[in-house]
């Protein structure tokens, strides 16, 4: 109904990783939970953050500075090494620190620090353990959606 508030449990997303995963691992969980970041985990404790951004991170840099180098490349044959060689990297290599919130909180709380910070996911915990993650393009649609946006 347009405008009621919501229980911010329907945006957790149980988007997670062990600290010891790989890479690859950890993109296939991307893909699989449909979020931009993951909560790299020990047990249950978070340790950090892994998203879209930090695969990039590593597996681009060295594929770029290669083709800086080159004139002319047919297919991905220089992409293919960089890839095999972040598959098997742990994902604690290229993680970051996560924003952590505790719940539970309020929608304004979540949109404050979407604002107010760079992060694009947040790790949702509950009396110090992982919950879930909260994923700002499906925070902003989910509010956008009940305010009668047709997305």
């Amino acid at each position: 109904m347009r405008g009621q508030p919501f229980d911010l449990a329907e945006l957790l997303v149980p988007a997670a990783v062990d600290l010891s995963a790989t890479i690859e691992a950890a993109a296939r969980e991307l893909v699989a939970c449909d979020v931009g970041a993951l909560a790299v985990l020990d047990d249950e404790r978070v340790r950090g953050i892994f998203g879209e951004d930090d695969l990039l991170r590593a597996v681009f840099p060295g594929y770029l500075g290669e083709l800086t180098h080159t004139s002319f490349v047919e297919g991905d044959s220089l992409l293919a090494p960089h890839l095999e060689k972040a598959a098997a990297t742990p994902v604690s290599e290229f993680m970051r620190k996560a924003e952590l919130v505790a719940l539970p909180t309020s929608a304004l709380d979540i949109a404050q620090r979407f604002m107010h910070t760079d992060a694009t996911a947040l790790v949702a915990t509950r009396d110090g353990r992982f919950t879930g993650v909260i994923d700002q393009t499906q925070f902003c649609t989910t509010i956008l959606r009940r305010y009668g946006w047709q997305l």
